[in-house]
């Protein structure tokens, strides 16, 4: 071997192991940086005619495990769609409160069930009448105030779906950018390993949101794409987009449309997303809030439905001066109703002293018809109307007067324009309701009624409206006597019995099919919420373990070891002195040789 070559052996080598040190220099300082994968160089031997010339610098590389990432990534999206649950399902928990919670719920049905049975032992107690009115508006205000924030929480999950949408665009864009170096570089023989770790950072961020799937090209380039399929990274980005809805209500929803959808490319890809924080939030926002809701409607419907049905079988004392009822009817003069039973419809005074009164008889009646028959028999001291599209009301004509009603049998009516039928000719007509829900009557669609839940105005302006007895039916009656008896506590009871008995409810929400009271259920709303809650916690919980466990094996492996890069570090240091050495040893035999040849 001539000293030429080995000047050349030594130089390769001093330049092979500085670029090794300084590999190793970056490794170490970078060792806490995120995102950052352990740098090795590949170095191959360089012979020239069989002999060794030297050694050369191939590249900087960086050894990832391809699955294991891909497998960490996978766990990571399922991670953060049940840790982005958990706070959903905490700020439902916060709402709803817990079964021993004085405030919850179920609890405050139990307050108005007493409040009522306690009003049935003192009927005439003016106190009692204004505390079960308090404790009725306090339960309903508690029922729509739970429905609007379930409404609220669906406008934040729309938000942050925006904003999710948004970090997810600027990730795409730092992924095609970072693509376009690495090509560059493959293309040119340079070092990509600097920018594939922060291409890597980019889908990391990306699958934290959904759930996502890709592949490298030979150029180096990453291809990005949904598992269903759809790419979102190619050649260019698809951006996503979506524009959050200014309000939220029960009928605002994704699958009628009223919900804008997040597009990629012109496809609606939300229910294509099946995993990541984008996940769960369109999972909240379409399925679990919206099923919360359906259990509240179907909460308030009966408490609205069972209270009502006692209450119109009553009067108050005074009874109110007009009864409007909430019900509507599109074309009163042909709408009609079937009755099996007669109705008593009186006027009386505030102490409940028959001023006038007539029974209508059992059969088939227009809206407009009962108006006639009303205003025919007792329109000297009361006056009924109807309009098309309004509901039918009766009025005392003397404003110290009100209007009693009271079925005198068994009453079944029929509503012959949709063959439903109801129990009692005031309860039809909610000429005396208790609950109302403003725009939605008994049998009609109740999405969004818990919002509305209200007590019947007049009741709170005047406490005496509220029903405790009910009209004589006495075939004897006449008028100048007592109609409705003082201390009469008959529809008190009734009601108060409503609190205690059993009622079938219908699978509504997440609440399968029960027979239970009002109480029970909703303390079932609170408790399928809890055990949903439960679930996700150990779901959640699972998959923080184990994406734990693949952080640290993945880290292991493309993770600096901070003490093996220090003894690489004198390893290479050492063979740099032994370079430098054979270069000062062939440049002293250099000299030695031109010495003598000179």
């Amino acid at each position: 071997m001539s000293l030429s070559f080995a000047l050349s052996n030594a130089l390769s080598g001093l330049q092979a192991n500085q670029a090794a040190l300084s590999v190793i220099s970056s490794n170490v300082s970078n060792a806490n940086t995120e995102g950052y994968t352990r740098k090795i160089i590949q170095q191959t031997s360089i012979v020239l005619n069989g002999q060794g010339a030297g050694v050369n610098i191939d590249s900087v590389v960086r050894r990832v495990d391809d699955r294991l990432q891909l497998e960490l990534r996978d766990t990571i999206s399922s991670q953060r769609q049940l840790a982005v649950l958990e706070r959903f399902y905490a700020s439902a928990q916060s709402l709803f409160g817990s079964i021993a919670d004085d405030s919850a719920l179920s609890a405050n049905v139990d307050v108005l069930g007493g409040a009522i049975a306690n009003l049935s032992a003192s009927p005439e107690s003016n106190s009692l009448r204004g505390v079960v009115l308090d404790d009725a508006n306090a339960l309903a205000r508690e029922v729509s105030s739970l429905a609007m924030d379930v409404q609220e929480l669906r406008l934040d999950a729309d938000r942050e779906i925006t904003r999710i949408v948004d970090m997810i665009n600027e990730q795409l864009d730092n992924i095609v950018e970072l693509n376009e170096k690495i090509a560059q570089n493959v293309a040119s023989n340079e070092p990509t390993a600097e920018f594939e770790d922060k291409r890597d950072v980019a889908i990391n961020e990306i699958a934290q949101y959904l759930d996502i799937n890709y592949f490298t090209r030979e150029t180096g380039e990453v291809v990005v794409y949904l598992d269903s399929g759809l790419p979102i990274v190619d050649s260019a980005p698809r951006y996503l987009s979506h524009s959050s809805v200014s309000a939220m209500g029960p009928t605002v929803t994704h699958a009628l449309g009223s919900i804008d959808g997040i597009d990629s490319g012109g496809v609606d890809i939300t229910n294509q997303i099946q995993k990541g924080e984008l996940a769960a939030l369109i999972e909240m926002r379409d399925v679990t809030l919206p099923r919360m809701q359906e259990s509240l409607d179907r909460f308030a419907e009966r408490l609205r439905d069972e209270v009502n049905l006692a209450h119109n079988q009553g009067s108050g004392l005074p009874p109110a001066n007009t009864l409007t009822g909430s019900r509507s009817f599109a074309a009163p003069a042909t709408d009609n109703v079937t009755l099996t039973s007669a109705v008593r419809i009186a006027v009386t005074d505030a102490d409940g002293t028959v001023v006038d009164f007539f029974d209508l008889a059992a059969g088939t009646y227009t809206i407009d018809d009962i108006r006639d028959q009303i205003n025919v028999n007792i329109g000297a001291n009361a006056t009924a109307t109807t309009a098309a599209g309004g509901p039918l009301a009766i009025s005392a004509d003397n404003a110290a007067n009100g209007i009693a009603i009271v079925d005198l049998g068994a009453q079944t009516v029929t509503d012959n324009g949709t063959t439903e039928t109801y129990a009692g000719f005031s309860y039809f007509f909610g000429l005396n309701d208790f609950f109302v829900t403003p725009g939605a009557v008994t049998n009609d669609a109740i999405t969004g009624i818990a919002q509305g839940l209200t007590v019947r105005d007049d009741l709170n302006q005047v406490t005496g409206h509220l029903s405790r007895g009910a009209l004589s039916t006495d075939a004897a009656l006449a008028v100048g006597d007592v109609g409705i008896a003082q201390g009469d506590n008959s529809i008190a009871d009734a009601m108060a019995a409503v609190f205690g008995q059993n009622f079938t409810f219908a699978a509504a929400g997440d609440v399968p099919q029960i027979t239970s009271t009002l109480s029970g259920y909703a303390a079932e709303i609170l408790g399928v919420n809890a055990i949903q809650a439960a679930r996700n916690t150990e779901s959640l919980e699972f998959e923080t373990s184990l994406e734990e466990q693949l952080s640290l094996r993945f880290q292991a492996q493309v993770g600096v070891n901070v003490d093996e890069e220090m003894a690489n570090l004198i390893l290479y240091q050492n063979a740099y002195a032994a370079s430098a050495r054979v270069i000062t040893t062939t440049q002293e035999m250099f000299d030695d040789l031109q010495r003598i040849i000179g």
